[in-house]
């Protein structure tokens, strides 16, 4: 993966493809979410500049595996522009609550409390040969921060991992699938339908 040369700027990779074509299979968004501690669906999407999907469930989703779809190339676009919009390339690698001052008892401390229980979200852009990846846990742009949202509604997620109802659950969030206290329903793995 060839990644943005360390003082290469968004502005920069902007210049460098200014007033030059694109083939649309320059331009692939993905996004990951990972798991947690409870049911948190898991899958990775990967959107070209065509408009081709590609969707892999990982865990906790309705649907394991990979499946195919497609979005409009001008929907793709926009997800891309999406990215620039919010200056991907410019962005930390990571956003996880370390980079703040807060007060704690009279006393300022640097870096936010960390939880490792909670869900990543992974997103990556490759514009030409430059490919960045970025994670997002806690204290993320707002600008950075809807780009999931709007890609699992442009590739209609929800048909792979299910309604909150339909997804796999963890026995682990309900204290184990016979525990009477569970009031999670277990499904059953729809990746061979």
């Amino acid at each position: 993966m060839a990644v943005a040369a360390l003082g290469e700027t968004q502005k920069e990779i902007i210049a460098e493809h200014f007033g030059k074509e694109i083939s649309p299979s320059q331009l692939v968004v993905t996004m990951e979410r990972t798991r947690c501690f409870g049911s948190c669906p898991s899958y990775r999407v990967t959107i070209t500049g065509t408009g081709d999907v590609e969707y892999e469930g990982l865990d906790c989703v309705k649907t394991r595996g990979v499946r195919r779809g497609t979005v409009s190339p001008e929907t793709a676009l926009g997800l891309v522009n999406d990215f620039l919009h919010a200056h991907f390339f410019d962005a930390s690698s990571e956003y996880i609550a370390l980079d703040e001052i807060r007060s704690y008892g009279g006393r300022l401390e640097v870096g936010g409390p960390i939880t490792s229980d909670g869900q990543s979200t992974y997103l990556q852009l490759k514009l030409g040969r430059h490919e960045k990846r970025v994670r997002l846990y806690d204290h993320y742009p707002n600008d950075l921060g809807v780009i999931p949202d709007r890609i699992d509604q442009a590739a209609n997620v929800e048909q792979w991992i299910g309604s909150y109802c339909e997804r796999q659950r963890m026995p682990q969030a309900c204290l184990g699938p016979d525990a009477p206290e569970c009031k999670l329903k277990q499904v059953p793995d729809q990746s061979e339908k």
